[in-house]
């Protein structure tokens, strides 16, 4: 990677968002880098928002003005590179513009951009003006090309290693049988319903699980990154399921989960296996929630094993490369 390049990252700033891992990133690799914070394009919550998310093509209100912000910025503070993050709001003929004054644009697509529920015209019209589109799921890599993006790269998520590292100060009384953090969904309920059946102590973060009947009762809802860590490094077990609406294979928690410490079940995908490796290597897969049931059951009664497991995943994820500065610095030799 070049040194003192200029990189401005467009994304979410706050808590684990990619945005502001990546600022850091930059700022690790020693480029001078800036945040522009897509936030202040959305107002999530109001009517206003609501309104153009169902009737105006999914946009953010601020569109074109958080658009017009970028090219000023772009003149003011003159990058060499523009990376966005997710569904950035970030207008196609804006990015054309910013191309033509010599400026590579690539998109790191944390969502599947193709999901119905998240599909959205301005951005599939502005995804074909990016240099290169990075996708972090192999399950879209030739519809990104054959929408006429100029150019597909599958770039795996990462970790912060700023956020996401081992928990020296376990508190033992947070401990849990299985810990999952994640967005509450029909197709993931199921497994958490089943371990509550099969007599685990769960520890469950997220939003929306108190949709659901099963687990209303034990959902703790969000939590801020040092209750996450305190969480993962006080389980026993930690279950990784992917979002099969976005059509992913891993997720961010893949990296996060083993950079932190635990001993893993994680859901049997093609994505996981290249990242994880052959089963009971470094993690166990299933592929139903009967499957996930016994393998947490067979960790459970094997301390050991599970020693074993954490240990080999963590120094796997840890040492071979994965943080968000190692993503950041593939997006920029990749140009």
């Amino acid at each position: 990677m070049k040194a003192g390049l200029r990189i401005l990252i467009v994304g979410a700033s706050g808590s684990s968002h990619i945005g502001s891992s990546l600022l850091r990133a930059a700022h690790q690799l020693g480029s001078e880098a800036k945040l522009c914070d897509t936030k202040s394009a959305w107002r999530h919550g109001t009517l206003r928002q609501k309104l153009f998310w169902h009737f105006a093509g999914r946009r953010p209100i601020a569109l074109e003005r958080f658009s017009r912000a970028i090219l000023e910025t772009c003149v003011q503070f003159r990058p060499d590179v523009i990376v966005t993050t997710g569904s950035a709001p970030v207008s196609a003929r804006t990015l054309r513009s910013c191309r033509q004054k010599g400026v590579k644009c690539v998109n790191f697509s944390t969502d599947d951009p193709f999901n119905p529920r998240q599909r959205a015209p301005w951005l599939l019209r502005a995804l074909r003006e990016y240099d290169v589109v990075f996708t972090p799921r192999t399950a879209n890599q030739e519809e990104l090309g054959r929408h006429g993006c100029q150019r597909v790269v599958y770039l795996p998520f990462g970790y912060d290693d700023a956020l996401f590292f081992a928990e020296p100060n376990v508190d033992p009384k947070e401990g849990s049988d299985l810990f999952f953090a994640g967005t509450g969904t029909a197709k993931r309920a199921p497994y958490i319903q089943a371990a509550i059946e099969a007599g685990f102590r769960v520890r469950l973060h997220g939003i929306y699980w108190d949709r659901f009947d099963g687990t209303r009762a034990i959902s703790r809802g969000q939590a801020d990154i040092p209750t996450l860590r305190q969480a993962i490094a006080s389980c026993k077990v930690a279950l990784c399921l992917v979002r099969h609406e976005n059509r992913d294979g891993h997720s961010m928690r893949s990296f996060e989960v083993p950079a932190v410490g635990a001993c893993m079940v994680v859901e049997d995908t093609e994505e996981h296996r290249q990242i994880f490796g052959e089963d009971r290597t470094r993690v166990l897969y299933f592929n139903s929630a009967r499957e996930m049931v016994e393998r947490t059951r067979t960790l459970l009664a094997n301390e050991n094993l599970r020693r074993s497991l954490r240990d080999n995943v963590h120094i796997h994820i840890t040492k071979g490369g994965n943080t968000y500065a190692d993503r950041l610095r593939s997006m920029i030799n990749a140009l």
